[in-house]
């Protein structure tokens, strides 16, 4: 009876000891720059001959080496065309907007015209219906008592 209570808490004891140990060795993760100059963020417990930060303990963290090591490995040079396409991005932008307004203005301008129109019909029709009244007044014949 003594060595089945022994076995049993032995067995418990290495249970409780392998689920530690599991939990000790999460998962890690790298940044790495592959032979296309492109970051990556992936799991690895180790450094590998491509990794340029890390190992972290999350990917967040990871994440974050990843901004600041790849922005710091950036090609020169690129910054002045970055600039020129900036500066293009938002003229091509403004000129958008600018069309964009002027179409508005186009349509309300055209709308404007029309309810005009409308109303001028409107009351073309309304002076063509009292004409009509007056003549059918006139072409009735009143009866006199």
């Amino acid at each position: 009876m003594k060595s089945q209570r022994l076995v049993a808490w032995f067995a418990v004891l290495v249970f409780a000891l392998m689920g530690a140990l599991t939990l000790a060795a999460a998962e890690s993760y790298v940044v790495i720059k592959d032979k296309n100059g492109v970051c990556k963020v992936i799991s690895s417990d180790h450094k590998t001959p491509k990794t340029i930060a890390g190992p972290f303990k999350t990917k967040e963290e990871a994440q974050k080496a990843k901004a600041e090591e790849c922005a710091k490995a950036a090609i020169p040079g690129v910054e002045p065309v970055k600039e020129k396409a900036k500066e293009k991005v938002e003229g091509a932008k403004s000129s958008v907007e600018t069309r964009k307004e002027k179409a508005k203005e186009k349509a309300e301008e055209k709308a404007r015209k029309a309810e005009e129109k409308a109303q001028k019909a409107k009351e073309k029709a309304e002076e063509k219906a009292q004409k009509a009244k007056e003549k059918a007044k006139e072409s009735i014949p009143s009866e006199k008592k």
